[in-house]
């Protein structure tokens, strides 16, 4: 019986769409599978960390996995775009222990290796943090009065070329936290972001007539260049952490997840914005973690 060479290719063509459509539903599900807990997984785990006195919402566990990435960039480079930005602004760079001094006229920059960061407006000017101990604070946060403060900071920052610019992959942006008013002065707490994720470290400027007096913290000044992928620990993981830190017969309620980052450097002259998990109770207290280690992260 002669064959039919048409009906033949015809079955090949529809055998080879059935294998496609077959293969791209096993890439589909695998996918899906390390995007996402499996939902018998997600409630035993829910029963369990119930059982033993963490209450955990099925949203945190539902819906895609978190997967924040490891951000990377060149301490050196970074270091040298800024010291001429500074240099060109009249400022002398001197080398110090951990970092570099920019000495103006009136003013003094200091910016460590690890993105510490002082500012003084005169000589023996007094810092934020030890007017928080010694003085007596009013929030003032949302008051119109108070919004000068902010501003002030705003162009501080702005006119010492502190913030870095923007680039094509990566941006920043410094956000204002509270307020505080004794007398005559305001104490502002900002924090900052890098790509949507604030750095898990605070900056306090001091303001006075209008003008930053002193200012501490932590400021991310260079971008990064670069995406690492990097294996993050699990969130499912984390919340088995805590159950098993639990003392016996506490009992706590999550009320919230937040990611954030944390600078972490080499000897190469590389810095890792490496992401962090804050579980938050609603008593107020939170752990946070290492999102690439799993290892309780400690603010130095």
């Amino acid at each position: 019986m002669p064959l039919n060479w048409r009906r033949l290719k015809v079955f090949a063509i529809v055998a080879l769409l059935f294998l496609n459509i077959v293969f791209i539903a096993m890439v589909l599900d695998r996918n899906h599978s390390a995007t996402h807990y499996d939902d018998d997984v997600t409630r035993d785990a829910l029963l369990l960390f119930a059982r033993d006195g963490l209450d955990v919402d099925a949203r945190f566990l539902t819906g895609k996995l978190p997967s924040p990435q490891v951000l990377s960039g060149d301490m050196n480079e970074g270091k040298r775009a800024l010291s001429k930005k500074l240099m060109s602004k009249g400022y002398l760079a001197q080398e110090a222990v951990g970092g570099t001094r920019y000495f103006g006229l009136y003013d003094e920059i200091y910016l460590g290796n690890d993105f510490s960061f002082t500012y003084s407006y005169v000589y023996g000017e007094e810092m934020p943090s030890y007017l928080l101990i010694e003085g007596n604070y009013m929030d003032v946060t949302g008051e119109r009065y108070a919004e000068g403060a902010w501003s002030s900071v705003q162009t501080f920052l702005t006119e010492k070329a502190l913030l870095p610019q923007a680039t094509d992959k990566y941006a920043s942006e410094i956000t204002c936290e509270a307020i505080l008013s004794e007398k005559d002065h305001y104490i502002v707490r900002a924090l900052q972001k890098i790509e949507g994720s604030y750095i898990a470290a605070e900056t306090l400027f001091l303001v006075r007539d209008g003008i930053v007096r002193s200012a501490e913290g932590t400021l991310v000044t260079y971008l990064p260049t670069q995406t690492l992928e990097a294996e993050n620990v699990g969130l499912l993981e984390i919340f088995f952490s805590e159950k098993e830190s639990l003392r016996e017969n506490e009992k706590k309620t999550v009320s919230d997840v937040v990611y954030s980052f944390a600078p972490y450097f080499d000897a190469n002259g590389l810095f890792y914005l490496v992401p962090l998990c804050s579980v938050i109770y609603e008593d107020g207290s939170r752990s946070t973690y290492n999102f690439v280690s799993g290892e309780i992260w400690v603010d130095a």
